[in-house]
């Protein structure tokens, strides 16, 4: 039989032995924590350099949106946009003051320069009348056409191209929209030349055209016409 120091020896390395499984049992479990840990940590990384692609493409598109939504002449989002026949679009303050500088300037060398002139209210109120004859209108809408294109008229260009405008600016509807949702949620600058309604007298700059009136009284002439054969 083994002697009682024998049995003592074998109990303490079985204790000691217990005491490394335990130990190997605890390092097993961290390392398989580390090991979690690192996943998780290569995830949030992941996630994280998605996030800053994610947030790049943001702020660049932001910024095209500021970019293509800035007027070439004031600098600012435009909230007041107004666009000319050749498609660009500027505030509509912006383009006006642009205007009414060439126009300023063409008086000075024509004083009696008026684009309300050209037109006159009589014979507006003639055209009106239903009872004017379609020859009476073909001689009226000659005569308007005929002072239109004799006078002097300013030579407006756009800002952008130099393209020559002949017709007073529409407002951009779908770009006021846009920019006027801006402020919302950018810190966006609108400048001096924001406005809550467009409110400009163009006919102050721009007869009504020979195009414009055109189309309308040939509609008009020849719905005449046809009541006349």
């Amino acid at each position: 039989m083994p002697s009682t120091s024998a049995r003592q020896d074998e109990m303490w390395v079985n204790k000691e032995l217990d005491a490394v499984k335990r130990e190997l049992a605890e390092y097993k479990e961290i390392e398989e924590a580390n090991c979690e840990l690192a996943l998780e940590l290569e995830a949030v990384k992941r996630e994280l350099a998605l996030g800053k692609e994610r947030h790049t493409k943001l702020q660049m598109s932001i910024a095209g949106i500021q970019e293509e939504t800035s007027c070439g002449i004031c600098g600012h989002q435009m909230t007041s946009a107004a666009i000319l026949e050749c498609g660009h679009t500027f505030c509509g303050s912006c383009v006006y003051t642009w205007f009414r500088t060439k126009l300023d300037d063409h008086v000075l060398e024509y004083p009696n320069y008026d684009p309300k002139s050209f037109v006159p209210k009589q014979w507006i109120t003639a055209l009106q009348d239903e009872r004017l004859s379609w020859i009476a209108r073909l001689s009226l809408v000659s005569n308007i056409d005929a002072s239109l294109l004799s006078a002097r008229h300013p030579v407006y260009t756009c800002p952008s191209c130099r393209q020559h405008v002949r017709s007073a600016p529409v407002p951009n509807v779908a770009l006021k929209q846009v920019t006027r949702g801006l402020p919302e949620s950018l810190d966006v600058d609108n400048g001096p030349n924001d406005v809550v309604e467009d409110v400009f007298n163009w006919e102050d700059l721009f007869p009504i055209s020979v195009r414009q009136l055109g189309l309308v009284w040939y509609v008009i002439v020849l719905s005449s016409a046809r009541h006349v054969l």
